[in-house]
């Protein structure tokens, strides 16, 4: 099992610190949040600070976009190649989904498909076999602190 830390509640200044300490103990990554505010009702990370993370560590990130329209936040990503991007299966009728999965292929990128906890896993029988992971939500997305459904 790997576990990425999300270092989202650093304060900005502090968060070159926090990722060399991090680093220095083998953290095998680092999960970033987006959201829109749309697709769920928070506002929370950018590309910009996803970036900036991105040149402070060699790691890979697990970048999990929460958001309506996620080809328009991966073509502004730049993130090595092995990093993970979770697009949710909500989003997929939004845009194309062989046009995510294309760009993300050319980045080298991994692709992971969320699923909300009220979408039956069945929704994406059609359609899993072409993403590298399926990510299970536990908790309706964009809100911390709930509990496990």
């Amino acid at each position: 099992m790997l576990l990425f830390p999300s270092p989202h509640s650093q304060e900005i200044i502090t968060l070159q610190n926090t990722i060399k300490q991090l680093d220095d103990v083998e953290c095998p990554g680092y999960h970033i949040d987006i959201m829109d505010g749309k697709f769920v009702t928070h506002t929370m990370g950018s590309v910009l600070l996803t970036n900036q993370i991105a040149l402070l560590t060699d790691k890979p990130l697990w970048v999990h976009l929460m958001t309506e329209s996620p080809l328009q936040y991966i073509t502004q990503l730049q993130l090595k190649p092995g990093s993970i991007v979770s697009i949710h299966y909500e989003t997929t009728t939004n845009q194309s989904l062989d046009t995510i999965l294309k760009e993300l292929r050319i980045k080298q990128l991994l692709s992971s498909l969320a699923i909300n906890p009220e979408t039956p896993v069945s929704a994406i029988a059609g359609i899993a076999h072409q993403f590298d992971q399926i990510l299970l939500m536990s908790v309706k997305p964009g809100s911390a602190g709930q509990l496990f459904l």
